[in-house]
C-alpha cells in the first residue's frame, strides 16, 4: 500500500534537416528535492519554472508500486495523477477529479477520458506540462528504465508535445509526423546505420537500414518522432520493445484505443502491465 500522504498530491522524405537537443528555453529553473531512499522507497519532487509558468511533478516508486503527481501554480489543483500498484496488477489515470483505469475499455470511458485528456491540454495551468517534461529530462537525467514514475512522467510528455505539435486528438502516427516534418536526429542517427557511432546499452537493438528507419518514422525509438530523441527514457536511441509496442499501437492510427488515452501511453495490453524499455 502506498503512504497516504501522496495520494492526491500532487509525446524518408527526400529532404532531411539534422537537429541535436538543446534545452527548450534557458531561463528556466528547475528545484529538485530527493528524500533518502527508506525501504524500497524512492520520492522525488521536483518544480519547473520558466518565467510564469509553473509546473510541480511528486515521483514515488516503492516496492508495492509507482505513482506521479502533476500540479500547476496551485499546488492543491491536480492536474494528472497516475497510480500503478503492483499488488494488483492495475493502473489509474485521474484528469483533475476523473479517475480511469487502465482494465476499463468500454467505449463509454475511452469517450470520456479522450474528452477529458482534450480539455485538460486546453488548460492554461497545463500548457506548459510537455515543456516541463522536457527539460526535466535533459537537465535532471532520471533514468526511465529504472524509476517507473519517471517513465510515466516522460510517456505522457511526449504524448502532451505531439497533441499539441499536431493539434490532434491524440498522437498522429509517427509515420505521418515524420512527413508532415522531415527532420531526423543526429542523437538516433549515431546509434543506426551499418557502422554506428554508439552502442545500445539498455536492453535495445539498432538497424542498418537508416533508409528504412526514417521511413518508418523511426518506429521503436523513444521520442515523438524521427526529429528528436529522448535519450534518457530508456538510455541510448534505439529502438526498444516498449516504445515499438506503442508505437505499433498508433501506426494503426490515433482512433485505437491504445494511443488514444493516456491509459493507452502508459499500459501495454500485450502483457498487461505499463510500458517498459
Amino acid at each position: 500500500m502506498l503512504p497516504a500522504s501522496w495520494i492526491g498530491i500532487v509525446v524518408l522524405a527526400n529532404y532531411l534537416k539534422i537537429s541535436s537537443s538543446e534545452d527548450l528555453r534557458t531561463s528556466c529553473n528547475i528545484l529538485k528535492e530527493e528524500g533518502e531512499p527508506w525501504e524500497g522507497e524512492v520520492i522525488i519532487k521536483l518544480e519547473v519554472r520558466c518565467g510564469s509558468d509553473i509546473v510541480h511533478v511528486n515521483l514515488l516508486n516503492s516496492l508495492s508500486g509507482s505513482e506521479l503527481h502533476v500540479t500547476g501554480r496551485n499546488q492543491n489543483n491536480n492536474l494528472i495523477s497516475v497510480i500503478h500498484s503492483i499488488d494488483s496488477r492495475s493502473l489509474t489515470v485521474t484528469f483533475r477529479d476523473k479517475t480511469f483505469n487502465s482494465w476499463d475499455d468500454t467505449d463509454a470511458s475511452v469517450l470520456e477520458e479522450s474528452e477529458e485528456l482534450q480539455e485538460l491540454i486546453k488548460d492554461p495551468e497545463f500548457v506548459f506540462f510537455s515543456r516541463a517534461v522536457k527539460l526535466i529530462h535533459d537537465r535532471c537525467k532520471l533514468k526511465g528504465w529504472e524509476l517507473p514514475s519517471v517513465l510515466f512522467l516522460y510517456r505522457l510528455g511526449m504524448a502532451a508535445h505531439s497533441i499539441q505539435s499536431n493539434n490532434n486528438p491524440h498522437h498522429l502516427t509517427k509515420r505521418l509526423f515524420f512527413n508532415l516534418i522531415p527532420t531526423v536526429s543526429s542523437d538516433i542517427l549515431a546509434y543506426h546505420g551499418p557502422e554506428p557511432a554508439k552502442e545500445c546499452v539498455k536492453k535495445g537493438w539498432s538497424v542498418e537500414d537508416t533508409e528504412k528507419l526514417l521511413s518508418e518514422g523511426c518506429m521503436g525509438v523513444c521520442g515523438p518522432a524521427c526529429d528528436e530523441c529522448w535519450e534518457w527514457v530508456c538510455g541510448d536511441c534505439c529502438i526498444h520493445k516498449g516504445c515499438l509496442n506503442h508505437d505499433s499501437y498508433c501506426d494503426k492510427g490515433w482512433l485505437e484505443f491504445n494511443c488514444l488515452t493516456a491509459r493507452g501511453v502508459l499500459w501495454d495490453t500485450h502483457t498487461d502491465k505499463p510500458f517498459d524499455c
